[in-house]
Parts: C-alpha cells; sequence; structure tokens
C-alpha cells in the first residue's frame, strides 16, 4: 500500500541505504560519492529496492524485495547462494537449516490473518563452521505467502570468522579440553556450589553486535541455588576460551522484574490483590482426575469426566495441560470429593480468601494461561509455547520479598512483605512468561526482554502501567507511557550499548520498546477501535520471532514491525499503517526507513539494451504521495560502467508530471549505468533507484541483438554430449532427463530437482544421473548422484567470429552434501569456455554453494577467449570428498550477439553529417511523429529542433 503524505528520515546513528546525491543542476558532470562498500553495491545492483541496516558491528537488517523461489525454503537459499558471502562474510554452505528454538524448526510460520492463514513464512538458519556452531550466530529470511515467496527480510546476527578454520585442525566436536580448565573460572561466579550442565564446542566472534576476535571456546551452564533460596538462586550461561578458561561471555538466566499485579478468589483486574475485590473465575485447563482416568476443563473451567465405581474419589488441583503450580516448591492447592455417576461437582478454589498464599496460587495459574492464551491467538504455531508441557512451573510464595523472576521453565513469584505485595498478581505474571516467549522465540534478553516482558502485560492489560499496587495502589513500577528515547551510549547490556535515555537499570531501558508499543496501541485504537488489540498483539508476538539473539533495542525493530505490516513487499512506498508505527517509533528516535514522496514509474519500461548512439528513449512518469515534484529538476545521470562520473541530463516535460529523455550515447558493448532524479520543490532530491548512486539501473550500449543458442532441452538435447578426456565419475553421469527430485528427509536440503527451470510447459533439462523415483531417504539420494569424479557436458560448437559482443547464458543447479547433511566443501561444478573447438579451456567460474535453486548466470565471452567460430562450453561436476552426495544441472542455455550503430541520432539522412538535409527531414515532418522525434515524445517539435542544432556539424 502507498502512504498519502508523509515521510521519515533515518537516524544519524543508522548506516543505511538512504543517500540522495547533492547535485548542482546546471553542472554537466558530478562526482560519485563513495558512500557504499562494493558488497552493498553489488547487492543493490540486483536489488535496487531494498535496504540494509548496519548495527555496530554486524549487517543487521535486508530489507526490501530480494529473492524468490518455488517454496519459501528455496527463496531464502536463493538469496544466500547469491548474497550471504558479499553482506555477511559468510558462506551459504556454513548457514545450516535449523532455528533458533528448542525444536531447531527450520520453517516457522509467522502473523496470522483472520482467516486462519498465515502471512510470512521464517526460514531460519545456524551458522556453523566444520560443524562447530558460531555463537548466536542466526539467519532468519523471512518470506511472503504467496506466489514466488519473495523474501522481504533477512534478519542477521551472523558473523565473519574468516580463518578459524586454522583453530579448528585437528579438533574433535566430541573431544572437549578436561572440564577443570572450562569450568575453573566459573567457579567463582557463584555462591553455592553449581552444577555445570553438558558442554560443546562453539565459536566465538561476539555478542549483541560488538564483534570479537574469532576463537574456539567451550559453551555451558552452570546452576546454583534453586527457588526455595531464591537469594542464591544463579544460573549463569558461559563461554570460556577452549586453550585458557578464560570467560569470554556470561549472561544470568535468571530475569528479575519486579512488576505488576492481579488479584484473586480470583482478583480482578490486572494490578495487585491488596487493589482489588475477588470474584469467582473458572480455572482454565486444570486436571480432574478419578481412577485412572484424567480429564481438563476448558478456558472457562468447565469439565466433563468419565464416571467411576459408585463412591469414586475425584480430585483437582492447580495442575493443568500447560502449568502446575507449585507452593514454593511444595505441594499446590488440591481440592477432592467422592461421587457417583451423574453428580455433580464444582469445587472453589480460596473459598476462605482469607490466606494471601492461597489466593496467590489462583491468581498465577489463572495469569500464567491468559499470557500463553494470549501468545497462541497472536501465534498458534508460536515455537514451544504451542506445545508447552505441564511441567512449565509457576512457583509461588517464594521466602523473600518484592521481586519475581524467569528462569528456564519456571516463573517465580515473592511472598508479601518488606511494604511490597504476593508478586503472584496480574501483569507480573505476564511479565515473566513473555521473559518465557522471548527466550523460545529465540532472542537475547537484556534491555530488550525486560521491555517485552512489560509488553505482554499491556498487551493483556490494556493500561500502560506495569505493577500497580506492587507497592502502592495508585501507581505502578514503570509505564509505558514515557519519553524514552533511543541513545546509543546508555543502558548497556552485556557488552553492547543501544539503549534509551530512561535510566541505565535494565527494567529502566526496556521501557524504550514499551513506550514505542503504547504510542502504537494508541494510533492503532483511534484508527482500528474494535480490532486495535488484536493487531497489536500479532505484530509484537510475531516480532519475537524476528529479532534474533540479541538483547538489544534500536531500528532494527521498527523495521521488522513495519515487514509484518506490509501488504505488497515494498517497504519504500510504506505499509498499511505505515504512519502509526513509524510515527510511534520515531517518537522513541527509532525511525523506520525514508519513504519516497513521490514514486517514478517507466511506461515503456526501462530498457535492458540502449543505442550507443544516444537514440534511446525513457520515458518516466513522476507520481507523487506527500510533497510534489519540481519538474524543472527532472534529470537523468549515466555513464558508462567503466567511468567514475556522472553526466546529468535534463529531461523534457510532456505534462502531468511525465518527462522523457534519451539515455546518452556511450561505447559500443560497454554497459551503460543510470538513474532518475527529481526534487521537490522544498529541495529534496528523490531518486529511482531510492538509493541512488550507489544502485543504478544497468543496460548494454547495442544497436541489435541476435539470438545464436536458445536452448530449453524439450525436444532434443541440443547436440551436448556427456562426457570428455579426462572423465573419472563412476555414477550420476549426465542425461538430458525430466528429473526426480532428492533431498535430505531431516532438513529438508535439496539435492537434485524435482523441476527443471523453464517456465510454463518445460519440464526437461541437463542433469548428473537420475534415480526412478523422488524422495527424502537415502536410496533415493544416492542412487544417481555424482560419484568417485569428474563428469562433464559438452556444446557442441559455436560460431561467434563475427559475434564480438557475445553474451552467454545459463540456469545452474549445483547441490554438495555430506551424509549427515552438513555442506560438502570439497566438491565442484566448474565451467568453462574453448576457443579451439576444446583443445584448450578458460574458466569462466566454479560453482561450490548449494543454493538450493536455479541460479543465473550470464557471461560476455570476449573477456575470457577471442570469439571464434570453434567456441564450447563445458560444464564439469565432481565429487571429490568422501561420503558426500552431489548434484548438478544445466537449462534455458542462450548465447545472443550484440552489434553497435554508431550514426549520431540527429543524422537523420544518415549522410555522416547533422546539416541542412537533417533540418529539411525534421521540417518535412513538423507536428507529425517518427523520423525527427529525437525526445521520444510522439511529436517531433520545438525540443527535437534544439536536439538537432545542438549537434550541428561544425
Amino acid at each position: 500500500m502507498r502512504p498519502i503524505f508523509f515521510t521519515a528520515l533515518l537516524a544519524a546513528s543508522t548506516t543505511t541505504l538512504a543517500f540522495a546525491a547533492d547535485l548542482a543542476l546546471h553542472a554537466d558532470v558530478a562526482t560519485v560519492p563513495s558512500s557504499l562498500p562494493p558488497a552493498v553495491e553489488s547487492f543493490h545492483d540486483a536489488h535496487p529496492d531494498s535496504g540494509v541496516l548496519r548495527l555496530g558491528d554486524q549487517l543487521a537488517r535486508v530489507y526490501g524485495n530480494f529473492s524468490s523461489g518455488n517454496s519459501p525454503a528455496a527463496s531464502a537459499q536463493a538469496f544466500l547462494a547469491a548474497h550471504s558471502a558479499e553482506l555477511f562474510g559468510v558462506n551459504a554452505a556454513d548457514l545450516a537449516p535449523i532455528g533458533p528454538f528448542e525444536s531447531g524448526d527450520h520453517l516457522v510460520q509467522i502473523m496470522p490473518d483472520d482467516f486462519g492463514n498465515f502471512k510470512f513464512t521464517g526460514v531460519y538458519y545456524a551458522q556453523q563452521v566444520k560443524g562447530i556452531p558460531v555463537f548466536r550466530g542466526n539467519l532468519l529470511v523471512l518470506t511472503r505467502n504467496e506466489p514466488g515467496f519473495p523474501a522481504v527480510l533477512a534478519s542477521s546476527t551472523l558473523w565473519d570468522v574468516a580463518g578459524i578454520e586454522e583453530q579448528l585442525a585437528g579438533v574433535s566436536i566430541g573431544r572437549l579440553p578436561d572440564s577443570k580448565l572450562w569450568t575453573r573460572n566459573a567457579l567463582s561466579e557463584f555462591r553455592n556450589q553449581p552444577e555445570f550442565s553438558p558442554a560443546n564446542y562453539v565459536i566465538w566472534a561476539g555478542a549483541d553486535r560488538v564483534r570479537a576476535e574469532p576463537r574456539l571456546a567451550v559453551h555451558f551452564f552452570g546452576e546454583a541455588g534453586g527457588p526455595s533460596d531464591p537469594d542464591n538462586h544463579q544460573r549463569f550461561e558461559f563461554v570460556v576460551d577452549a586453550k585458557t578458561g578464560a570467560i569470554l561471555y556470561q549472561e544470568t538466566k535468571i530475569y528479575h522484574a519486579v512488576s505488576g499485579r492481579v488479584t484473586g478468589l480470583a482478583t480482578t483486574g490486572y494490578g495487585a490483590d491488596t487493589c482489588a475485590t475477588e470474584v469467582d473465575a473458572g480455572l482454565p485447563y486444570v486436571q480432574v482426575r478419578t481412577g485412572g482416568t484424567t480429564a481438563y476443563t476448558d478456558v472457562d473451567g468447565n469439565y466433563s469426566i468419565a464416571a467411576g465405581a459408585a463412591g469414586a474419589t475425584y480430585t483437582t488441583s492447580l495442575v493443568g495441560r500447560w502449568f502446575t503450580t507449585t507452593n514454593n516448591s511444595a505441594a499446590t492447592l488440591t481440592q477432592s470429593t467422592t461421587a457417583d455417576d451423574g453428580a455433580t461437582w464444582s469445587p472453589q478454589f480460596n473459598t476462605a480468601n482469607n490466606v494471601d498464599t492461597d489466593r496467590a496460587q489462583v491468581n498465577a495459574y489463572i495469569m500464567a494461561n491468559k499470557t500463553r492464551d494470549m501468545v497462541l491467538v497472536a501465534n498458534s504455531t508460536f515455537p514451544t509455547v504451542a506445545t508447552q508441557a505441564s511441567t512449565f512451573q509457576v512457583n509461588c510464595n517464594l521466602a523473600q520479598t518484592c521481586n519475581a523472576y524467569f528462569s528456564g521453565n519456571t516463573i517465580n513469584f515473592y511472598s508479601a512483605g518488606g511494604g511490597c505485595a504476593n508478586t503472584a498478581f496480574g501483569d507480573v505474571v505476564c511479565h515473566e512468561y513473555g521473559h518465557n516467549v522471548v527466550e523460545k522465540g529465540g532472542s537475547g534478553q537484556g534491555a530488550y526482554g525486560e521491555g517485552m516482558g512489560d509488553i505482554h502485560g499491556l498487551l493483556l492489560s490494556d493500561i500502560p502501567a506495569t505493577g500497580v499496587g506492587f507497592q502502592t495502589c495508585s501507581n505502578g513500577i514503570r509505564t509505558a507511557q514515557n519519553t524514552c528515547q533511543f541513545n546509543a551510549t546508555s543502558c548497556a547490556t552485556g557488552s553492547t550499548s543501544y539503549g534509551a535515555t530512561c535510566g541505565s537499570e535494565i527494567h529502566s531501558c526496556g521501557q524504550l520498546i514499551s513506550g514505542c508499543v503504547w504510542d502504537l496501541r494508541n494510533r492503532l485504537a483511534a484508527t482500528y477501535p474494535g480490532t486495535y488489540r488484536t493487531m497489536l498483539s500479532r505484530l509484537c508476538v510475531n516480532s519475537v520471532l524476528l529479532h534474533g539473539a540479541i538483547a538489544t533495542i534500536a531500528e532494527d525493530i521498527t523495521i521488522d514491525f513495519l515487514t509484518l505490516d506490509d501488504n505488497d513487499s515494498n517497504l519504500a512506498n510504506g505499509t498499511p499503517n505505515y504512519a502509526a508505527i513509524n510515527d510511534s517509533f520515531t517518537l522513541h528516535g527509532l525511525p523506520g526507513p525514508a519513504l519516497r514522496v513521490f514514486d517514478f514509474t517507466y511506461p515503456n519500461g526501462v530498457p535492458s539494451q540502449v543505442e550507443p548512439n544516444g537514440s534511446t528513449s525513457l520515458k518516466v512518469q513522476i507520481t507523487a504521495y506527500g510533497d510534489n515534484p519540481n519538474g524543472f529538476t527532472a534529470r537523468i545521470f549515466s555513464r558508462d560502467a567503466t567511468g567514475t562520473t556522472w553526466t546529468i541530463t535534463a529531461m523534457t516535460a510532456l505534462g502531468n508530471n511525465s518527462y522523457t529523455v534519451n539515455i546518452p550515447a556511450g561505447t559500443c558493448l560497454a554497459t551503460k549505468q543510470f538513474y532518475v532524479a527529481c526534487d521537490t520543490y522544498g529541495g529534496t532530491t528523490i531518486t529511482d533507484p531510492p538509493s541512488a548512486p550507489a544502485a543504478f539501473y544497468s543496460a548494454i550500449e547495442a544497436s541489435t541483438a541476435q539470438s545464436i543458442a536458445n536452448l530449453e532441452f524439450e525436444a532434443s538435447n541440443g547436440g551436448w554430449t556427456a562426457g570428455s578426456t579426462g572423465d573419472t565419475a563412476t555414477n550420476g553421469l549426465w542425461v538430458c532427463a525430466d528429473p526426480f527430485g532428492t533431498s535430505f528427509g531431516t532438513t529438508g536440503s535439496k539435492c537434485q530437482s524435482e523441476n527443471d527451470h523453464t517456465a510454463g510447459a518445460g519440464v526437461k533439462a541437463w542433469i548428473t544421473g537420475n534415480g526412478t523415483a523422488a524422495g527424502t531417504n537415502t536410496t533415493a539420494r544416492t542412487q544417481a548422484d555424482v560419484d568417485g569424479g569428474t563428469t562433464s557436458l559438452v556444446t557442441p560448437a559455436f560460431d561467434l567470429s563475427a559475434a564480438s559482443g557475445a553474451r552467454v547464458s545459463y540456469w545452474r543447479w549445483f547441490a554438495a552434501w555430506q551424509s549427515n547433511g552438513v555442506a560438502s566443501t570439497g566438491d565442484t561444478m566448474v565451467v568453462e569456455v574453448s576457443a579451439d573447438n576444446g583443445v584448450t579451456w578458460v574458466n569462466m567460474e566454479t560453482v561450490s554453494t548449494n543454493a538450493g535453486d536455479w541460479v543465473q548466470r550470464t557471461f560476455t565471452v570476449s573477456d575470457y577467449v577471442t570469439p571464434s567460430a570453434q567456441v564450447r562450453f563445458r560444464f564439469r561436476a565432481s565429487d571429490t570428498g568422501t561420503d558426500s552426495t552431489v548434484e548438478a544441472g544445466v537449462d534455458d542455455f542462450s548465447i545472443d550477439a550484440y552489434t553497435c550503430n554508431l550514426n549520431n541520432p540527429a543524422d537523420l539522412d544518415n549522410d555522416g553529417v547533422v546539416g541542412g538535409g537533417d533540418l529539411g527531414v525534421m521540417l518535412s515532418n513538423w507536428g507529425g511523429s517518427g523520423t525527427g522525434d529525437l525526445n521520444g515524445d510522439g511529436v517531433i517539435g520545438g525540443d527535437d529542433l534544439g536536439r538537432l542544432l545542438a549537434a550541428w556539424s561544425n
């Protein structure tokens, strides 16, 4: 959806791809600013409408529309194959299809609609090197659930760990150093003797956006004490140097949250039991048992259970499907009765309502279930939460006061005293369970976890205060109704510093994100009074799945909210609720990507081929949103790809914000780069692509294109030859066939493609072997893959002797996996060209990345060999490793030859000069169209005459 009238600017602290050319309009040539790294420029060449966000030492977000495929995983893999190395410094083969969840799910559905469907699929990866995970190195590629599965967001905590392989030489994953080495420093962090979890190797490269020198490390947890002694209950996560035992990183896994309040028999509202009365409330999902039969109540506390024997005993307690309530780690409240078949039994807990510890158990149990229900309404497949077992404990009445905390699979609440109410109430319970949602969603905690905990409370209570009644019923201990501002030097969380001006204490820092959400709540409530709470819950809960394994609060969260709200895979033109979201986050110093106040479209398309003599016309239509274009400033910037400066050419106005311009002349068979720009009347320059000059359009400079080959391999194999001198493969030799797809059943990683690339009715491609059936088992996967060496596919000879500008294009498939599903690093497909009929060969590319999709490549033949009458191409797939599955494919192969006409477009009579004869031709056609229409506007007039006179030969 396109916005109506707003614009936004990115904070100065954010590195983004939103640069405007600050160039004098009267200048003929402008110097290109060197503002972006080459890798990002390359990405924008391919995806000019996308953007990136860098935070600290990491590229945190890629957003826009930057990949597609025939499935969410294929779309994500295509993005990784093309850009993971250049953007993140990580080989696609080092990204295992594993999510940051307890289940390790690779694919997760995100953002439901009102009809039970999901808007997105999250495709998750874990970074590994030689099977050793990189600590908190994760990637999410978010794809829309629509045809083509466009990838619209990449959320990254990946690290470039180049050089780490030397440290891993000789390391056995299952053989750790002596435990005395990796526990000795950790022991000093505990007040009581701890128990340590099993340990594993990780690669340490930093955390929370702050990079450290990569090194091999040991990762483990330690815990001492328990809820029975909450002051001494400690649980830490450690990363220690594998050689020295030095602690590289530690984080407490107990999250305190002196927060909110709920009452009970149960207590009404979301404050403490001291602030409201108790009413009879149904207990959801609790067990009712008789003999060996168990039933569960529904959300309102109703149940029905099969009758036991006459006079059977029936029991119920605060143990349910999803939670077990305990009283300071002791048994929970229990009731029982004896009854016969047909009897009615309606037990009531806390009937006397005169013991606050009983009341606390009822309140905590009800609020824990309400919070979980709210999360699952927002996303019914939320990892772990959707399948949570009753072993999750709600532990009440701990023998301390004025606090509550989350740890692992328990939420823990303190007794009344010390001037504080019993903390087992309303939004305190919501807050602590919110920590659980953050952890199970694969996110870090810190300030972000505290803020999201408060948000879970306000999503249910619909009030900004957290902890009303904690000490006094007149106010809470924190509020989301605040003016906290993002500040990159406050709120240290772990090893980084992204925080707010509300104070440096971690709960205070969390108010930055809760403040954004409360302001968004108010805007949505004004626009959607009947549905705003559902909308807000979906945005907040699903955004956790996008955040990543970091504890920080920064502009990446704004991008996440906007991406979830978007409906057309284009953030640059706004989202349905862009104003509400962006304004709310901007109030707290976290603006989203800037919108274009007007947009550029091209009625005749953007040319991929332009005349080198400058006669190709480009028609441009500008559509205004928030400001009107100053048509006198409409212009095109152009250069040959080898140039370092842009030539600026003014456009000709056609009326109604429509313009035309001839793309300036250039060098035959070179690549022309260009972008357009126009200013608002206020002087702001708007470009297309939006991040120009970092991104631009490209076209080959040629007059004609001749198709020399265009092969889809449907009717024939194209005369290609399977096999070449030097081949050694014993299996998986090249064949032209309809492929049977194979993959790993456990990870979904693709080996052989199920389909060829050809659109429409196409089914055939050249592939390395073809089994008898598709499948995910080992038999299908290894039945016809390449084994034992190299297999070659050779084209016939093509006559390119008169085609100096020939370009070859093809779609190729490549996959190489070890038997355990880890990418194989030694197997390749080499693509070569020969100009002497195959006597000698020159490498064009060596493919080693598992793209999981068909990938197109295009090369200019003369960049590698001198075109001749005997040009051949060769594709060589090799299985050089042991115990690996190698598959390759080639489809939709084409060769096009380009030629140039360098005549001046104003030379209308083609006599080699611009003079009187050309003027006569133009005047004879005056007012009409055709020869003489130099500006391409369809009418020969004054502007065309001006162009002819400007080109007049001396």
